[in-house]
């Protein structure tokens, strides 16, 4: 989004490579913080049962997205760096465009669900290796089906 005082607010076309920077950016910070966590299960396992809920009941996507980046600041709050998530803000914005309109179109919650799964598993067991390709593969899930978004979205990118 380009704010420009005194014209207006304008949304930028989704950039692929501008998303694939900011997963970069994102894995990286992840990876780090899943390195140092092993901490705080309990909050991370509440929110997964959580999750689980928005999706049996309702398949609320706005919901399960809320939960979802809940999700993730667990890990940030562990290790006392919860507003790491806001420092990346215009990239988690980003995201957040390209999972919606993925979301509709691929409509796999349960395979997020699944790689949550995981990566609580890895942190149960203390398998930083094993929590490094379970954080690769979930958030690497959104360029997967870019060719087929790209293609009924074709508007919608740079």
């Amino acid at each position: 989004m380009d704010i420009i005082p005194q014209s207006g607010t304008f949304v930028r076309l989704l950039n692929l490579d501008h998303l694939k920077q900011a997963l970069f950016i994102r894995e990286a910070v992840e990876q780090e913080t899943f390195y140092e966590i092993i901490t705080n299960v309990i909050k991370m396992k509440k929110n997964l049962e959580r999750q689980k809920k928005i999706f049996e009941l309702s398949n609320d996507f706005s919901r399960f997205f809320q939960a979802n980046d809940e999700f993730h600041i667990c890990q940030l709050e562990a290790i006392g760096k919860k507003e790491a998530m806001s420092m990346l803000k215009d990239a988690h914005m980003h995201t957040q465009r390209w999972r919606k309109i993925g979301f509709d179109m691929i409509n796999q919650i349960d395979s997020q669900i699944a790689d949550h799964e995981a990566i609580l598993k890895a942190i149960e067991t203390e398998d930083w290796r094993m929590g490094r390709d379970a954080i690769h593969k979930h958030i690497s899930f959104l360029i997967q089906f870019s060719e087929k978004i790209m293609a009924k979205y074709p508007k919608y990118f740079a």
